[in-house]
Order: structure tokens, then sequence, then C-alpha cells
């Protein structure tokens, strides 16, 4: 079962892995329109990969 479990949990996390590979790849795209707007996204986004990895390491003790 927790095997089984893992497995999932590798697939979810290519699949996101996936996800925020094309969606740095939008975010590029929109630097070159507009730096300031891509400066706000960056910091947004290091807070939520933050969080998101606090709240893994929160999980898995």
């Amino acid at each position: 079962m927790k095997v089984h479990l893992r497995k999932r949990e590798q697939k979810k996390g290519k699949r996101i892995s996936l996800l925020i590979t094309y969606k740095l790849r939008d975010i590029f795209n929109l630097a070159d329109k507009n730096l300031l707007l891509f400066r706000y996204f960056l910091s947004d986004c290091l807070a939520l990969l933050y969080i998101w990895n606090l709240n893994i390491i929160l999980t898995t003790n």
C-alpha cells in the first residue's frame, strides 16, 4: 500500500514539475514584455515554493 502511494506521489510530482516548466516558459515570454511584472511574479512564485516545501517537510515528519 505504501509503495503504491509513493509511486502515485512521484507521478504527481512529475506532473507538477511539468506544469511548472510550462508556466516558467510563459513567464519568460512575459518577462520580455514587462520586466517589473515579471519581478513581482517571480517573488510570488518563490514564496509559494517555500510554503509548498515547508508543507512537504511538515507532512513527511
